[in-house]
């Protein structure tokens, strides 16, 4: 079995793109709540329906990025450490970290 680093399926682009996708998109959000804070905890004018609406933006990214990874992994026999990564890191930030917010 032969480990790369670059993709070679399709799916594994896809995953690869929607992976980076969801990294600026993430390093977005962190940047827009980061601000100085207003009275409840978010910057002066940003409504939390646009960061609960934000945050599931970034949960749909990761859900797509981990099924289209897998598909590549399992069907297409992708074996790039990057498709595993980015699996891995839109897995933790994604799903572990925006559904979490909400439930604790």
């Amino acid at each position: 079995m032969q480990i790369v680093m670059i993709p070679r399926s399709y799916l594994g682009k896809w995953s690869l793109g929607l992976a980076g996708t969801f990294m600026i998109a993430f390093i977005v959000f962190l940047v827009l709540t980061q601000v100085p804070t207003g009275f409840n905890g978010l910057p002066p004018g940003f409504d939390p329906l646009v960061a609960f609406i934000f945050a599931m933006v970034l949960v749909v990214i990761s859900v797509a990025t981990i099924v289209t990874g897998l598909i590549s992994l399992i069907k297409h026999k992708e074996r790039s450490t990057l498709v595993i990564g980015g699996m891995i890191i839109t897995f933790w930030f994604g799903l572990v970290g925006a559904v979490g917010q909400y439930l604790i």
